[in-house]
C-alpha cells in the first residue's frame, strides 16, 4: 500500500483542525448561551428591505418609555447582557417601560443593506415612532451606547428624528468623529469600500468565552474592565452579544 502523499496529509490535519473548531464552538455556545425572557417581541420593516427587532421589558408599574439602542458589532443584548449586569432590567425594576431595539446591524438572516446611514435614516426613526405610537406617549427617553449615540446624531442632525420626540438623551461612549485607538487600521481609509471585509468576530468571541477569565489581555481593557465584572459575566457577554461587523458597515465607519 502506497503512503499518502503529502498534501493529502496536510488535507486530513486541516479537517481535523476544523471539526475540532466547530465541536469547540457548538460546546461553548451551548454551555454559555442565555436566553432571556421579554414580555413583547415586536419585528419592524423599513422601505429599503431592511429588517429590525423591538423587545420589550414592562416595569411593575410602567412610566415613560424608555428606549436602549445597542453598539457595533453588537446586538440588543449589549445592554441586556446579564441578569446581574443588565441596564434594562434595573430600569425595568425601577418602573420603567423598557424597549431594546436591535438594529439590522446585529440581526442574521434577511435585514437589508446593513450601511449606517440606512440605519440612521430607518432603523432608528422608525424605532423611536413605533415606541410612541404603542406608548401613545409624545416623548420618550433614549440611551445610546457607541454606536447607538452616533445613529441618533446623524438622525437629528439629517431631520430623520424630530427632537420634540426625545425627552432626555443619555450617551454612552459615542464619539462624534471615529478615529482608530489601533495603529494600522487608518489603512482602512485607503481600501475601496467594495474591498472593505466584514469582520467575523461572532465566531472569535464564541471560541475565546472559555478562556476570557482566565487569560486576561490588554486587549480586555479597550473594552471593560475585569475587576469590574463576576466570573462568567464576561464569557456570557462574549457568546450571547457579540456579532460580525458586515462589510458595508466596515466601510462606513473606515471612511
Amino acid at each position: 500500500m502506497d503512503a499518502l502523499p503529502s498534501w493529502a496529509w496536510v488535507l486530513i490535519v486541516l479537517s481535523l483542525v476544523a471539526v475540532a473548531w466547530l465541536l469547540h464552538l457548538a460546546f461553548w455556545t451551548r454551555r454559555l448561551r442565555l436566553d432571556l425572557p421579554y414580555d413583547d417581541e415586536l419585528e419592524l420593516d423599513a422601505p429599503d428591505g431592511g429588517r429590525f427587532v423591538l423587545r420589550r421589558l414592562r416595569g411593575a408599574s410602567p412610566g415613560r418609555p424608555v428606549l436602549l439602542v445597542h453598539g457595533v458589532a453588537a446586538n440588543h443584548r449589549n445592554l441586556d447582557a446579564h441578569p446581574e449586569v443588565s441596564l434594562a432590567r434595573h430600569l425595568a425594576a425601577e418602573g420603567r417601560d423598557v424597549w431594546l431595539l436591535t438594529l439590522r446591524s446585529g440581526m442574521r438572516g434577511r435585514r437589508g443593506p446593513v450601511r449606517f446611514d440606512a440605519m440612521a435614516r430607518h432603523d432608528v426613526p422608525r424605532t423611536i415612532a413605533r415606541v410612541l405610537e404603542l406608548t401613545e406617549s409624545t416623548s420618550l427617553d433614549y440611551v445610546g451606547f457607541s454606536m447607538g449615540g452616533m445613529l441618533l446624531y446623524a438622525g437629528l442632525a439629517r431631520g430623520h428624528v424630530q427632537s420634540e420626540q426625545l425627552r432626555r438623551v443619555v450617551i454612552v461612549g459615542s464619539p462624534g468623529r471615529v478615529v482608530s485607538p489601533l495603529a494600522g487600521l487608518g489603512l482602512l481609509v485607503r481600501i475601496p469600500s467594495w474591498l472593505v471585509p466584514t469582520f467575523p468576530l461572532r465566531a472569535g468571541a464564541r471560541g475565546y468565552a472559555f478562556a476570557v477569565d482566565l487569560l486576561h489581555t490588554p486587549l480586555h481593557r479597550l473594552v471593560y474592565n475585569p475587576k469590574n465584572l463576576a466570573p462568567r459575566h464576561a464569557a456570557h457577554a462574549l457568546v450571547n452579544v457579540i456579532e460580525d461587523i458586515p462589510a458595508g458597515l466596515n466601510a462606513d465607519l473606515a471612511a
